[in-house]
């Protein structure tokens, strides 16, 4: 956390759930007795921190890092990067994060047509999905008639997702998308 104490902003930080807590000796801004006590006049994302400093008029928002906070650990990001139509659907993952994606859970749903009669969902899960690593996700053949809409979506066990929707047509088992 940061805390503003004699014009300075300081940063604090607890590597075990708080029972105890280190702090910087040194302060963060550069400028002595510069930072403005209010509040919400500082604030601090991972290794990032932004405080209302009062050195020129009218103040200022600084910015800074700071090293004293670990920066964030390397997470994948999964991106759908593609949706197709064809024999069914099929659309691509791709991990474009630091680190691999575990248990890739995803989905394909298609809903619409004539009456409504079009109603599929296919799920599965990719156990890994490593760093550049794409995968082509399928619906199969789906028999139906009529304007549809689709939606993809991927999670991890990390926390990464991504989900996207298209609109399409399709005429018996042959799937176009709507650009």
């Amino acid at each position: 956390c940061s805390y503003i104490r004699d014009g300075d902003i300081y940063v604090s930080i607890s590597a075990d759930g708080g029972q105890t807590w280190t702090e910087t000796v040194d302060p963060i801004n550069d400028e002595p007795g510069t930072v403005v006590d209010q509040y919400c006049s500082a604030g601090m994302d991972g290794h990032y921190i932004a405080w209302t400093d009062a050195r020129n008029n009218p103040t200022e928002i600084y910015f800074d890092t700071t090293t004293t906070v670990s920066p964030p650990p390397p997470l994948p990001i999964l991106e759908i990067t593609e949706i197709k139509g064809g024999l069914g659907v099929s659309a691509t993952t791709k991990n474009i994060g630091d680190i691999a994606a575990t248990d890739v859970a995803w989905s394909i749903t298609v809903t619409g047509g004539l009456l409504g009669r079009i109603n599929k969902t296919v799920e599965d899960t990719i156990a890994s999905l490593a760093v550049g690593e794409e995968s082509v996700l399928e619906t199969g053949i789906f028999f139906g008639l009529g304007k549809i809409a689709i939606e993809v979506t991927v999670t991890c066990d990390e926390g990464a997702s991504d989900e996207e929707t298209v609109n399409g047509m399709h005429i018996i088992i042959f799937t176009s998308i709507t650009i």
